[in-house]
């Protein structure tokens, strides 16, 4: 299921930029105003999720992608206000307008198998090098009273990003509550480094992606095609050949003796727990 979300988003991204091209020569060839409705139908998606790769600081999203949800709305409307025929332009715009609700509401939805219940044990951890982790080790190795556990997607998601560059935002809850936090993926540390603020009480682990130990965490096949095309011929992304397999996004409160206080499994690997609401869980260790 998740290689056909892959290609089926894969593909759907492909159809809008080149539907954009297509609007942008049938304008300047008829100048027909509603083919600038079908380029901001088709071109509204992937230029936000774009901007919010580059700059996850400055953009942010939400269920509904807004600002590209309202651009798409605009398109439609220019393209009913402008071909009163009916023609390929308001055709286009509703299929573009149908293609971004079917990604925003189920190709980019999570599904998460069993999951540790709150107040059960949180099982240990299999990384890279045969190394297992636990909360108790990892609490206990820093005098800490707990652990916020975060399975990040992957640095090529715009909202894993963001959500590490946001982590300052919680050293003051973390000290009060003596917690650490932990971020989990299966991309080297060596990648998250630089994306975390400094002074931060942060461990860094590599989930091994084949492990039995992480099944419920890491979804097999779930990198997006196009990542999979440029690792093999643009050397950024040359790191993320070794796997096809990425985290699940879920945030998790654990206290010293590894029981879950709290979770959340993201719904949409687009919507990773928000900061606020962490912060707001942390009293959870002084109970």
């Amino acid at each position: 299921m998740n290689k056909f979300k892959g290609i089926f988003t894969f593909i759907g991204f492909i159809w809008l930029w080149i539907c954009g091209f297509w609007a942008v020569y049938q304008y300047c060839y008829s100048g027909q105003v509603a083919w600038l409705g079908v380029l901001l139908s088709a071109w509204s998606l992937p230029v936000w999720m774009w901007l919010r790769y580059c700059w996850p600081l400055r953009f942010s999203g939400d269920q509904r992608e807004s600002p590209a949800f309202a651009m798409v709305l605009l398109g439609l409307a220019v393209a009913l206000l402008f071909d009163r025929g009916y023609g390929p332009p308001v055709y286009l715009t509703i299929y573009n307008l149908f293609l971004l609700l079917l990604y925003l509401f189920h190709m980019s939805a999570v599904k998460h198998p069993s999951l540790p219940p709150v107040n059960g044990i949180f099982p240990g951890l299999s990384c890279v090098g045969g190394i297992d982790w636990n909360a108790t080790a990892a609490a206990g190795q820093r005098g800490m009273e707990g652990v916020l556990l975060l399975f990040l997607r992957g640095t090529f998601c715009a909202d894993s990003l963001r959500q590490v560059a946001t982590l300052g935002a919680l050293r003051s809850s973390l000290e009060k509550n003596g917690a650490m936090v932990v971020l989990a993926s299966t991309e080297s540390e060596v990648h998250w480094q630089k994306l975390q603020a400094e002074g931060l009480p942060v461990e860094i682990i590599q989930l091994a992606a084949g492990a039995k130990e992480n099944m419920a965490f890491v979804a097999a096949q779930a990198m997006p095609v196009w990542l999979r095309l440029a690792a093999t011929i643009v050397p950024r992304f040359r790191y993320l050949a070794d796997s096809t397999a990425v985290c699940r996004p879920s945030a998790w409160l654990l206290d010293k003796d590894g029981y879950v206080l709290w979770r959340q499994p993201a719904a949409n690997y687009r919507q990773p727990a928000e900061m606020s609401m962490l912060r707001s869980q942390l009293f959870r260790l002084g109970e």
